[in-house]
């Protein structure tokens, strides 16, 4: 069975770690990193030595990529 990602807990106005956004995209962190460098998020914070996402730039990157290639099997 496929694991659902429930995007409703996803606040845009809150920023999160990349830690927190590779679990709501279910995504290894690697990956995250990964998409980080590309440039494929728009608002990347680096706070002291910890990067984090703005809930909207995750929520954007969902309208971007498919949904159904973020389920886990």
């Amino acid at each position: 069975m496929s694991k659902q990602v429930d995007f409703r807990k996803i606040d845009p106005e809150i920023n999160y770690t990349l830690e927190q956004a590779s679990e709501f995209l279910n995504l290894s962190y690697t990956s995250i990193l990964k998409l980080k460098k590309q440039g494929t998020f728009d608002n990347v914070k680096k706070i002291g030595r910890r990067y984090y996402l703005s809930g909207q730039s995750i929520l954007d990157y969902v309208k971007k990529v498919n949904y159904r290639s973020l389920q886990v099997n």
